[in-house]
């Protein structure tokens, strides 16, 4: 067999668009709103705010790219990194206050009559209602995409904790499924907060997403490289948020 009947067999990963809204506590209106486009391979998540930020995962490269249209800048941050810090993250986390959050961190129950999946434990958890792809291979690239984007948000701002979310990925890939709701509840000090993320995936993407692509890859052409400390020295216009994600 030649190099390109083999790669013939090989089919391409496929093209979708998720949309995200973000919802805080009880508010009818999104707070914020994301767009996530999946192609080949690589993942282009736009925040719709006036930050305008864009955040590139090249699971591939190993290397999430992060984009600051207002200054022209670009921060490459390696995979590998991240996953090098978390793990030391984790054996501190181990000996402190987060050590009630991580215990139950794997604890997964799933609604059998509903399908609905939570993870975590009193202080922290995740709820999700889940939607099925047309092909397992997209709820695979978006839970690369939420893992990826959570363990950013734990080493750099707002540097939240990744281990629920990451046990709630695990669980809704191995169903084959995409979230279709989730809601975070943390509980401290005897006040309860809940950021909930409705998603609205389209499988296939239109000329918009490949424009807005195409504009992503001359930004990544054109920016400045910066280091992730000096990316994050000033805050963007608007914060993002890590759920969408998810960064997550």
């Amino acid at each position: 067999m030649t190099l390109a009947e083999i790669s013939s067999l090989v089919a391409a990963p496929p093209s979708f668009r998720v949309d995200t809204d973000i919802f805080v506590g009880d508010s009818a209106k999104p707070a914020r709103q994301n767009i996530t486009l999946f192609h080949q391979g690589v993942c282009f998540d736009f925040a719709s705010d006036d930050s305008l930020a864009v955040m590139i995962v090249d699971a591939g490269q190993g290397r999430i790219t992060l984009l600051d249209p207002h200054r022209r800048i670009k921060a490459p941050i390696e995979t590998a990194e991240l996953s090098r810090w978390l793990t030391e993250a984790r054996k501190e986390a181990e000996q402190s206050e987060l050590a009630k959050v991580l215990a139950p961190a794997t604890e997964v129950k799933i609604n059998e009559q509903t399908g609905a999946v939570h993870v975590g434990g009193p202080q922290f958890s995740y709820q999700a209602s889940l939607q099925s792809p047309p092909d397992a291979e997209m709820a695979r690239q978006y839970a690369n995409f939420a893992d990826w984007s959570a363990r950013l948000s734990a080493m750099y701002p707002p540097h939240f904790p990744p281990y629920v979310r990451l046990a709630l990925n695990r669980a809704i890939t191995e169903k084959g499924m995409l979230p279709a709701e989730l809601t975070r509840t943390i509980q401290q000090n005897g006040q309860s907060s809940q950021v909930r993320c409705r998603l609205h995936p389209s499988w296939q993407l239109n000329s918009d997403d490949h424009s807005k692509i195409a504009s992503a890859q001359q930004m990544l052409a054109d920016f400045k490289e910066v280091s992730a400390k000096e990316y994050f020295s000033q805050p963007l216009i608007s914060v993002r948020r890590s759920d969408t994600v998810g960064k997550k």
